[in-house]
């Protein structure tokens, strides 16, 4: 999946993460994590951000996850629709992340 604008999901609410993804005119991936749980489980989060991102295909893109104590579940969902707008694809291939 190719990202080629910018694009984001989510709320700055609890229990919920603010994902926004943007092309990355250098390339590769570049992660940004923040949010209160980042100091405890910022590992966790990076897994499955990573993860996601790379079941979805984005291989260049600028991502900031800015996370208020969101579920796996949660970080995955906002990160597929982010991408999915970022990429013009309309509807992320959800399939993907099964």
């Amino acid at each position: 999946m190719e990202i080629v604008r910018e694009d984001s999901a989510g709320t700055a609410e609890s229990g919920d993460a603010r994902v926004t993804v943007r092309p990355n005119p250098n390339g590769g991936l570049a992660l940004e994590l923040r949010g209160p749980s980042c100091e405890r489980y910022g590992q966790d989060i990076r897994l499955v951000a990573l993860s996601t991102l790379a079941a979805l295909g984005v291989a260049d893109a600028m991502v900031s996850v800015e996370e208020k104590g969101a579920l796996d579940a949660t970080i995955q969902a906002r990160l597929a629709a982010a991408c999915g707008r970022a990429a013009g694809v309309g509807s992320p291939p959800w399939e993907a992340l099964l």
